[in-house]
Order: C-alpha cells, then structure tokens, then sequence
C-alpha cells in the first residue's frame, strides 16, 4: 500500500513539473520579440537630439542602443532631468501618466535606458 502511495505521489510531483515546464516555454515565447517587429520598429526611432522634444528615442553608447522615453527636451538645458527607472517586467509606459505634469512643473523626463543590440 505505502509503494502505491509512492508511485502515486512521485507521478503527481513529476506531471506537476512538467506543467511548470510547458508553462514556463510557452510563456517566455509567447512575450519574446520571436517576429522581430518590436526590434525592427525600435530600429526605425529616431536618434536623440536636445531638442527633440517628446517621444520615444534611440540613443546610442558605444555598440550599443538605448530606446528611451523622453520629454521636455526642447533646447533648454537649464531644467533639471528626472530619469525615471521600472523593472522587469513592468515597462515605461507605468510612467506615461506622471510625464506629462514632470514636464509641466519644468522638468526634462528620461524614462529609464531599454536596451538592444542592433
């Protein structure tokens, strides 16, 4: 009785791990850039400039690129820049809302450096 219980309780913990497995795959391939649009589109930003403005922009350090979110960069150094960070896996759309009243008071906003090599 107690080798049934075993057998049973082995089978169980090895279908759950291998649920966790397919969980786990389909999940990181489902959020993955696996068509390449959100590389390619991120290759067609532009560069930044000072004066730019707002939007979404590459800015390039070495080998590598940056895509940032930016705002108030219209020319004016004189204002202070905030530069906004998230973690894995929110992005820097979480700051969106509060970019808007930082350029108002009189701020530049940078929303944290999201890397790629291209």
């Amino acid at each position: 009785m107690a080798l049934k219980v075993i057998k049973y309780l082995f089978l169980g913990v090895f279908l759950l791990l291998a649920l966790l497995l397919v969980i786990f795959v389909t999940g990181s391939k489902v959020s993955m850039d696996s068509d390449f649009s959100h590389t390619n589109a991120t290759k067609d930003l532009p560069k930044f400039s000072p004066t730019i403005g707002n939007g979404i922009v590459n800015i390039t350090i070495g080998d590598m690129t940056f895509r940032t979110r930016i705002a108030g960069f219209n020319g004016d150094s004189s204002k202070e820049v905030v530069i906004l960070l998230h973690g894995f896996p929110v992005t820097s759309a979480m700051w969106v809302d509060l970019i808007g009243p930082l350029e108002e008071a009189g701020y530049r906003a940078k929303i944290s450096l999201r890397w790629r090599m291209l």
